[in-house]
Parts: C-alpha cells; sequence; structure tokens
C-alpha cells in the first residue's frame, strides 16, 4: 500500500490540508475550547465580532448546545449567517478525537459567495 511508504509529519501534513480548504474549519472541545481555527475560520470570526482574537459567534455556540445535547452521534446540524451583507452555511457535527477526553465538535463555515464563484469558474473552465 503507498500510505504506508510516505513517511509525513502527521501534524504538519493535516493543518497543510485543512489550510488549503476554501471553508473555515474549527475544531473545539464541548466547552468550546478552540484547539485549532483555520485561517479562513480566523477570518470569519474577526470579521463577525469586528475584533482581533478569535471567539465563538452566539449563533453558533447555539448550534454546539444543540448537538452536544442531542445523543445521536452522527447527527449535523446547519445553519445559515448573514453577517456584513456575507452569507455562510454552518454545520457542525461531532468528532471523535483521541488526543481529546471531551467530546469535540467539528464547525465548517462556508462563504456562500466564494462557493458560487468557485463553481462559477469551474464551469467556465469546462467550455
Amino acid at each position: 500500500m503507498i500510505f504506508s511508504t510516505i513517511n509525513l509529519d502527521a501534524g504538519f501534513f493535516f493543518n497543510s490540508i485543512l489550510e488549503t480548504l476554501i471553508d473555515g474549519i474549527l475544531i473545539t472541545t464541548n466547552t468550546d475550547q478552540v484547539l485549532y481555527a483555520n485561517t479562513i475560520a480566523q477570518q470569519f470570526y474577526r470579521q463577525s465580532q469586528g475584533q482581533s482574537s478569535v471567539s465563538i459567534p452566539d449563533e453558533i455556540l447555539k448550534l454546539h448546545r444543540y448537538i452536544l445535547e442531542d445523543s445521536d452521534q452522527t447527527l449535523i446540524l446547519e445553519s445559515e449567517l448573514t453577517i456584513a451583507h456575507q452569507t455562510y452555511r454552518i454545520r457542525v457535527q461531532r468528532i471523535d478525537l483521541s488526543t481529546s477526553d471531551e467530546n469535540c465538535l467539528l464547525t465548517r463555515i462556508e462563504n456562500q459567495a466564494e462557493s458560487w464563484h468557485h463553481l462559477a469558474q469551474l464551469e467556465a473552465q469546462q467550455y
């Protein structure tokens, strides 16, 4: 198997992948301690809070509470949030990280305008 012959630092490898995604990626504990926020997520939080620090907007904290209260481990909650005339699709789900004893949450933040822009570019390249 090819994967067994590749010797990469897993932390660097996964960080590189998460940083190249067009979606914001936020990983938190069930107590809302931020374990990881990629650059896009950090920009989103600064824009939504109007400050330079990363803080989680109340709308997303509500999704975190709902998902933690539900016993369904496979549940994915989705919501839309408009900030500064930009619409974002927010998706929250539980993830199991072996590095944490707490339940962890994965929050994906999709800028709808960016997604439509990338889709239009892909379609234009096809023709």
